[in-house]
């Protein structure tokens, strides 16, 4: 046995000023209810309520230590009471009173009284997380005792990147663990009397680690049975005074909390950020189990990426220490700060990037009385553990069967003020992507999932997220760049203009007849040289139609051009027409920039005797243009300006001064004139 300096309670005198002594006999004895915060944690091991005391003292340059203490079999329960009311006064009042001790105390409530260690490890990864809370990651313990201890062994095992020691106190043995906590500090304390978990418990484990290299520091106290564990967070010196084997380095420590403060964890040892340039992937949904084995991607999917899993729905729900495609342990988390509805599984053959087990099944939120009461419904996703203010890409998934009798599943996802919105019905391949989104100063990123609000959609879909960490140099953004010339075919798809043309110019293709900002005819358009430009086309004023009656002559642009439009007006005659233009939004456009804009139609052969005049309008300025049997003519607009917004609008509509009813645009070039 090594004889330990007299325990800290006792040598306070000889250390601490005696007015200082005086002054600690004052402080207002803790109230275990009153002076903690509850709280709830829904894992996919194991759902917990809990109490957490903290630490007024702590900042972000002054963090504490966090114990987390794991009650036994007597205290289990959902009341979030028992837990603290019993054995732990003296562990309380140290960590909320003693000016060399000081720290975060959490204590959860088990509803069985058995502990799932990566349930622990998680909790202590989330309250790290808390922008509030200033926790040192360094200096994280776990205690417990009977049960409890059995959680401690399972806690450190299944949570070496989070706890730095542990203090298991008349502790279940779990045999399968000891090789891991082998690794960490360890100080086991048993009684040689304790008739109900019995001292050879502790002593296989002892055997057990030192066999894997491990130097548990080991006590064994002579006639404690199976109670009065306050004793021990009081540190009489009878139950914490002398011990066998540990690191000789710590013989010098004095006392409990002494020698539980001085081990740390390096920062090797903890989650990494992810890194620039690096990815994860979450698959939302149901447990996998023998009827669904394809709820939960467990294995690497058929391109080699790596898969989280996210299986709990409800207010609270937790994932933390998420991998990323090297398999590394990531600082990462997600929590649902809003709940989603339920879970929901499909029938449909996924073949696209999504497998099929991940694609599968996904959370839901809405609600079955309709589009308004869903409205109410939607769940929030953060995303935690990021790197302040960083940059990342986030691409969502989902998918479900059918369009529910037609309401449509136009699910809306949001994150700060941009917004995504997404036709899950049915969706085999597409994703709503945010391209570039910063963290909060906490390294938070918080998603809304939840009905878009026109139309009758009941239920909003999360099936996939992909993280990506963008690099800490920020690109420039595509542009069409001065002097460079973008080209745009408007029509049919089954006359749509190669993607080069005899020329070699690169043509983009719009072939709807309406659109919306979230969901554009076009994205990302190439210039005629084949570069991104950033620049899209949506038609919130939609075309009646497309024709290919145009002309067949390749005079400007190919046959393809110049054949085919999209259409607006009225059969009904020029009254009509009159009231049913088209409006054209072309986005992504450098602000303040000039453009010269050239716009050409053709559809051959007259209507009756109507003519088809076609009236034009961007920025202001008003050209009429009869596209009649037209070959080699277009309607230009030189030195118009972007708007603040980077965009520019061309109106298209039946012109007044004419007898048509009908109004077409065939294609479109716009070339860069002056850049700001």
């Amino acid at each position: 046995m090594n004889a330990c300096l007299p325990s800290r309670r006792f040598s306070r005198a000889l250390l601490v000023p005696f007015l200082f002594a005086v002054s600690l006999s004052l402080v207002a004895q803790v109230d275990p209810i009153n002076d903690s915060v509850p709280g709830s944690f829904i894992h996919r091991s194991q759902s917990l309520v809990y109490r957490l005391f903290a630490d007024p003292a702590a900042t972000a340059a002054t963090p504490r230590p966090l114990v987390v203490f794991l009650h036994g079999l007597g205290e289990r329960g959902t009341d979030n009471q028992k837990q603290v009311k019993a054995h732990i006064a003296p562990l309380i009042d140290t960590l909320m009173n003693d000016p060399e001790f000081h720290g975060y105390l959490v204590v959860p409530q088990s509803q069985n009284g058995w502990w799932k260690g990566d349930a622990v490890a998680d909790l202590a990864q989330h309250l790290m997380q808390d922008p509030n809370l200033f926790i040192d990651p360094a200096q994280v313990y776990v205690t417990g005792l009977s049960a409890g201890g059995a959680g401690t062994y399972s806690s450190v095992a299944l949570g070496l990147d989070t706890f730095a020691a542990a203090i298991p106190l008349s502790a279940v043995q779990r045999t399968n663990d000891a090789a891991a906590c082998a690794e960490r500090p360890l100080w086991l304390i048993h009684g040689d009397n304790d008739s109900v978990v019995g001292a050879g418990h502790s002593y296989t484990m002892r055997r057990l680690m030192v066999a894997e290299g491990g130097t548990p520091r080991f006590t064994i106290v002579p006639g404690w049975g199976h109670s009065a564990w306050a004793r021990v967070y009081d540190e009489n010196p009878d139950y914490v005074g002398f011990w066998e084997g540990g690191d000789p380095a710590d013989d010098d420590t004095i006392g409990l909390y002494d020698w539980l403060f001085r081990q740390n964890l390096a920062a090797s040892e903890r989650p990494i950020e992810l890194a620039s340039e690096q990815s994860l992937l979450v698959d939302f949904g149901r447990f996998n189990n023998n009827n669904q084995p394809n709820n939960e991607t467990t294995e690497a999917d058929g391109t080699g990426r790596i898969w989280n899993n996210f299986v709990k729905f409800q207010h609270h729900a937790f994932a933390g220490r998420l991998v990323d495609q090297q398999g590394r342990t990531t600082r990462v988390s997600a929590f649902l700060e809003g709940a989603f509805t339920g879970y929901f599984s499909t029938t449909t053959s996924f073949n696209g990037d999504q497998p099929q087990s991940a694609a599968f099944d996904g959370m839901f939120a809405g609600d079955n009385s309709g589009n308004t009461a869903a409205l109410n419904k939607t769940a929030t996703l953060t995303l935690s553990g990021l790197q302040p203010n960083a940059a990342y890409r986030v691409a969502l998934f989902g998918s479900a069967e059918g369009d529910d009798y037609g309401r449509g599943r136009t699910t809306r996802y949001r994150i700060g003020t941009d917004i995504r919105d997404l036709e899950t019905g049915d969706n085999l391949d597409q994703q709503a992507v945010f391209e570039s989104v910063n963290a909060d100063a906490a390294g938070k990123l918080h998603i809304q999932i939840g009905v878009a609000p026109d139309g009758g959609t009941r239920y909003a879909q999360l099936n996939t997220l992909t993280l990506t960490a963008l690099g800490d140099e920020t690109p420039d953004e595509p542009r069409l760049e001065e002097g460079h010339e973008l080209l745009i075919d408007f029509g049919s798809p089954t006359v749509a203009c190669p993607s080069q043309d005899a020329q070699n110019r690169f043509w983009n293709n719009v072939t709807d007849t309406v659109s919306n900002a979230t969901r554009p005819s076009l994205t990302d358009a190439v210039d005629t040289l084949g570069n991104e430009t950033g620049i899209q086309v949506h038609i919130p004023d939609g075309f009646e139609g497309r024709n290919t009656s145009g002309v067949s002559a390749a005079t400007l642009f190919p046959v393809e051009a110049q054949r085919d439009t999209l259409w607006a007006g009225s059969h009904s005659g020029h009254a009509t027409g009159l009231n049913r233009g088209a409006r054209v939004v072309l986005s992504g456009l450098t602000p303040g920039a000039t453009y010269d804009l050239a716009l050409f139609s053709s559809r051959k052969g007259a209507d009756g005797d109507l003519d088809r005049l076609t009236r034009y309008q961007v920025d202001n300025q008003v050209i009429d243009f009869d596209v009649t049997d037209n070959t080699d003519t277009t309607v230009d607009f030189n030195n118009v300006t972007a708007d603040a917004a980077g965009t520019l609008t061309i109106e298209v509509g039946v012109s007044p001064a004419g007898t048509g009813r009908y109004c077409y645009l065939g294609a479109l070039s716009l070339t860069a004139v002056a850049m700001p």
